[in-house]
């Protein structure tokens, strides 16, 4: 190994060991986790932040428009103060108030 390491110019022969056990896992023959197994746990890990990040952002617009989370879309009602009409004044067009 040190000769090998000497050869590729490397100042220790433990990075030609790491290697070796390397391509001894990824060829099955030492246990351990392989290299596509890990980069594919990294992407998981990566797309679980995602998903969290995700979540996260949709509970707080949950919570800003008043939903609760885990109640189905369909039965979200309208807030009862844009049930009525502004008294005073005509309300904004396109507002909920103006529609009715």
């Amino acid at each position: 190994m040190a000769k090998v390491a000497e050869m590729l110019g490397l100042e220790t022969a433990e990075t030609v060991r790491t290697w070796a056990r390397r391509a001894q896992v990824d060829d099955g023959q030492r246990p351990g986790t392989t290299i596509e197994e890990s980069e594919e746990i990294k992407r998981l890990k990566r797309e679980a932040a995602e998903f969290k990040r995700a979540n996260g952002v949709l509970e707080a617009v949950a919570a800003f428009f008043g939903a609760e989370p885990d109640r189905p879309s369909g039965t979200r009602g309208v807030h009862p103060r844009a049930r009525r009409r502004p008294r005073g004044r005509r309300p904004a067009l396109g507002c909920r108030a103006y529609l009715r």
